[in-house]
Parts: C-alpha cells; sequence; structure tokens
C-alpha cells in the first residue's frame, strides 16, 4: 500500500488481498496543476489508437483498452468528467471482489486495487498478455480497469558476513510439485532477533540470479530467534502463482538484530 496516491479532499477505496482500505484525494489544485497533461496524453493516445478503442453501449463512454502492463496515470481535472463515474467504478468494484474471491488463483497475482480518478489501478505481480488475458476471460474485461505491474524488490539488508546467524534447508532438494519447503534460522550470537514470514525467492538462469515473480507482500509479523536456539519456517511457494521448473533457486530471509541482514540458502527443485 506503500504507492498509493494521497491525495486530501476525497477518498478512495483500496483494496490489499480482499481488506479495504481508504484513502485521501489529492488538493484540488493539486490535481488541476497535472489534468492538462492527462487530457493531452489521453487525446493523443486516442488519435493513434483508434483500432483499440471500445465504447461502452450502457454508459455511451469511449475509453482506450490496451494490453499494456503500465498506463501512466495523473488526475483528471476536477471539472472535467471522469471516464467512468463514481457509481460506476464501484459497482465494478463490488463486481470485483466477489469475482477475485471465488477465484484465488487470479487473486494471488493481484497486490492491490483502487479506485482512481475516473479508473480503477489494478497492480499485479505478473503483468503478461497471457496473465491479463486470463483476468478479463475469468473475471471482467472492463476499460475502466488499468494495470501496473510490481516488479519483485530484493531484501534491503546487508549481507551476513559472519554476522552470527545462518539460514539452512533441512532438505536441499525437492522434486516437483512442490508447494511448501521449511527453512531454519540459527542464531549463534548472544543476542536476540526478530524474523518474518517475508521471504524473497531467485533462480539461477544462464549464469545470472532472477527473481521470482510471487506475491511479496506480507503481513508485517515478528517471531523471536533467541540466542543459540533455533526457530523454524514455512515457505509457501505459491505455486499457483508461478510454474517452476527444475533448476538452482536461492531463498533470502531478513532478520533484525542489531543490524538488518540478508540470510541466503540454494535449493534445488528436480
Amino acid at each position: 500500500m506503500d504507492r498509493r496516491d494521497i491525495q486530501i479532499g476525497k477518498t478512495v477505496k483500496a483494496i490489499s488481498r480482499g481488506v479495504t482500505f481508504d484513502f485521501l484525494l489529492l488538493h484540488p489544485q493539486e490535481k488541476s496543476k497535472m489534468s492538462t497533461r492527462l487530457i493531452i496524453y489521453l487525446v493523443i493516445i486516442t488519435v493513434i489508437s483508434l483500432g483499440c478503442t471500445r465504447k461502452n453501449s450502457d454508459n455511451k463512454t469511449n475509453a482506450i483498452i490496451s494490453d499494456s502492463v503500465y498506463i501512466h496515470h495523473e488526475p483528471v481535472a476536477e471539472k472535467q468528467s471522469p471516464v467512468f463515474s463514481p457509481e460506476e467504478l464501484n459497482q465494478i468494484m463490488d463486481s470485483l471482489n466477489k469475482s477475485l474471491d471465488a477465484n484465488r488463483k487470479i487473486l494471488n497475482n493481484i497486490v492491490t486495487f483502487s479506485v482512481r480518478d475516473g479508473y480503477i489501478l489494478m497492480e499485479v505481480i505478473d503483468g503478461s498478455k497471457e496473465k491479463l488475458s486470463e483476468f478479463r476471460k475469468e473475471i471482467i474485461d472492463s476499460p475502466a480497469i488499468r494495470f501496473e505491474e510490481i516488479a519483485p524488490r530484493k531484501p534491503d539488508g546487508k549481507e551476513c558476513n559472519s554476522c552470527g546467524f545462518e539460514l539452512f534447508l533441512p532438505t536441499a532438494t525437492y522434486k516437483l510439485p512442490v508447494d511448501n519447503i521449511t527453512a531454519v534460522i540459527k542464531n549463534n550470537t548472544d543476542r536476540e532477533a526478530i524474523a518474518g514470514v517475508d521471504f524473497f525467492i531467485e533462480y539461477f538462469d544462464q549464469g545470472d540470479w532472477k527473481a521470482v515473480s510471487l506475491n511479496y507482500f506480507f503481513i508485517a509479523i515478528g517471531y523471536d530467534v533467541l540466542p543459540h536456539e533455533s526457530s523454524e519456517f514455512v515457505i509457501n511457494l505459491q505455486p499457483e502463482s508461478h510454474t517452476y521448473q527444475p533448476g538452482l533457486y536461492r531463498l533470502y530471509k531478513t532478520i533484525i538484530s542489531d543490524e538488518k541482514y540478508n540470510l541466503i540458502a540454494e535449493f534445488r527443485l528436480e
């Protein structure tokens, strides 16, 4: 939820993993500064994308449909009518909530979705054409929804060089398909530490480590890792969100003590 456009004056709704939040909208003066650029942008896109323009027969409103993952967005001017009215957007949000509750596979690819000024912004993990087509086929095909792919980000802790903590996997090789793996953090120090449920996974491909596209948004829960003791964590590989191939992978777990450290352990899928 850290990527919301916080605005003053009125509220929008945002959905994250089925939970509804209210956010304040931009000050009207800020909106008016940015509005002209969006209007020009939409006019240009409309001219060059006539083949992609779709008319909504119910509200007689034209909107652009695009398979582009990221569509640059700015608030519409306060005096201009939005592409879709608040009532229409609320109806679509209600439909999205019901459909996504019944389709966990699609929901697992979504980070957040929220009402913006005249449209709905859907932030997804995998923004490929296949995934977006699947969403439109199984959930809803609406020009009111714009998609933005959220790139996975490696944990920002320090590399653990003789930090006194270690991460290891009791089983180093797993047979596909696999849903969960077990990770153990061992505290070899006299210091107390905390570790959460968060994790990050990379796979080795053509001489380089690349991020596995999963939902890396977690509830902030901390578990004690006491001095000279070990703590066990179950890692859900989210196979419904990613098709794993045989190969070498590595798991990141972050631990916080005197500093924040990244612990890494490799494993193999066969």
